[in-house]
């Protein structure tokens, strides 16, 4: 399995893909962008967390996690150095 997720301004929407290419389920959560970036990121795993548990399957069982961010990322650091949408600057995303 394969998680996607694309970082809004308003909404975070995430998607579980199986090994077909297939959606296998799908949440959206609400983004407010005057929360804190940790509070964001934490509401983002909980979903994610949700969804693997809803699928019967483990953290161990997802192959890769994908964040789609509006702005720039340093993926070998695992930071977000500007998101627009949210107007975070040198965010750590390290889940």
């Amino acid at each position: 399995m394969y998680i996607g997720v694309d970082l809004g301004g308003t909404k975070i929407k995430i998607g579980m893909v199986n090994e077909e290419g297939q959606i296998v389920n799908s949440g959206i959560i609400d983004t407010d962008p005057s929360h804190d970036d940790k509070v964001i990121l934490r509401d983002m795993t909980a979903e994610i967390e949700r969804l693997i548990k809803h699928e019967g399957l483990q953290f161990q069982d997802i192959r890769s996690i994908g964040i789609g961010v509006p702005g720039l990322v340093d993926y070998e650091k695992g930071t977000i150095i500007y998101c627009t949408n949210l107007s975070w600057y040198n965010v750590e995303a390290v889940f």
